[in-house]
């Protein structure tokens, strides 16, 4: 399209790049055959913005995973024209979502998938053991009724296990325990009787 463009061809151009119309829309829009549209789109390549690459290639160039991009695309935060993005769109959202708080401690969660950060992720043995405060509100609203009717059921083991619970606590705040001794110490001061058997 260098040179003298006829008026129809910039219109063509022009919806084309915007990406909202296919080619038969554009066609009725602008009074000429699917044809004449396609021929002018084959020459609108060179209008593209250089700025504009596949997903693939964005994700290759800013060392992103593709299941990232696709993602954003899904979720709307990265607009998809004629099956391109804007790579500096994308690494825009590759920093927002880099640096978003973790749910946990507020600090960047460092990850373009995880909701929080490597110290409260999955992985760690601790969140990994007692990953309550990583649960949605309705889950441990949930995880809450639950344990109240378990505690109905079974008073006893629910009285022990709160006293060892606090035994715990105290142990680690007040004497400086680590928790693996704190939890020994728990262990033999205050045993279950349904354990018993096995030691």
């Amino acid at each position: 399209m260098k040179g003298g463009s006829s008026p129809a061809q910039v219109q063509i151009a022009t919806l084309w790049n915007q990406g909202e119309l296919n080619q038969n829309q554009i066609a009725k829009q602008v009074g000429v055959t699917r044809q004449y549209v396609a021929l002018v789109v084959g020459q609108v390549h060179e209008l593209i913005p250089a700025d504009r690459v596949f997903p693939g290639r964005a994700a290759r160039d800013l060392d992103l995973p593709l299941t990232a991009i696709r993602r954003w695309i899904k979720a709307g935060d990265l607009n998809l024209q004629h099956g391109r993005v804007s790579e500096s769109e994308a690494k825009l959202q590759a920093i927002v979502e880099w640096t978003r708080a973790c749910r946990v401690c507020g600090k960047p969660r460092q990850s373009y998938h995880a909701k929080s950060c490597p110290e409260h992720r999955g992985g760690s043995a601790q969140y990994a053991s007692y990953p309550y405060r990583l649960w949605s509100d309705r889950r441990k609203k949930r995880f809450r009724r639950l344990l109240e009717a378990w505690r109905e059921r079974n008073p006893e083991r629910s009285f022990l296990l709160q006293k060892r619970a606090s035994m715990v606590w105290r142990l680690i705040n007040e004497k400086g325990l680590n928790r693996p001794e704190a939890r020994a110490i728990a262990r033999r001061r205050v045993p279950y009787p349904w354990q018993g058997q096995s030691g």
